[in-house]
């Protein structure tokens, strides 16, 4: 019998093809942009994939909402997806603090005007590259996943 959430002689639940789906597409483009930093373990980088199918399910359970707490469910698992993928990145996690976001952000942001600059795989002294590099992988799969 067809349903919406599985098609006739579906082995899994709509849902569940798609977030299994995007782990195997996450874990190929986090494995890819590993290779922009030398010395990145392949563990890291599949942590990476880790928080973004995580933030992926949270959102497919915020549609089991009703309205009123979906509208605020989506937002808050919105924001706990970033974070998460903030601290997976691997950065220092006394940059959280709210004390420290000024030069957590100006790190980061010095470290992306600078990757124009440096070659790659990126291996240079200066941890602010790799932090943006690093921050920008995993947020670019927790905030597709959410997507």
């Amino acid at each position: 019998m067809s349903t919406p959430e599985r098609g006739p002689d579906a082995l899994l639940p709509v849902w569940a093809a798609r977030l299994l789906g995007f782990a195997a597409l996450a874990s190929l483009g986090a494995l890819q942009w590993q290779r922009m930093i030398e010395g990145l373990s392949s563990g890291r980088a599949l942590l990476w994939v880790a928080a973004a199918v995580g933030a992926g399910a949270a959102v497919v359970l915020c549609d089991r909402l009703s309205l009123r707490w979906y509208t605020l469910g989506l937002p808050a698992v919105t924001l706990a997806g970033a974070l998460a993928a903030v601290v997976v990145s691997g950065i220092d996690l006394d940059l959280l603090r709210p004390r420290n976001w000024d030069v957590l952000v100006d790190g980061v942001t010095g470290g992306v005007q600078s990757l124009g600059t440096v070659r790659m795989p990126y291996d240079g002294a200066d941890p602010w590259p790799r932090a943006a590099l690093e921050i920008g992988g995993a947020l670019l799969l927790v905030l597709s996943a959410q997507l």
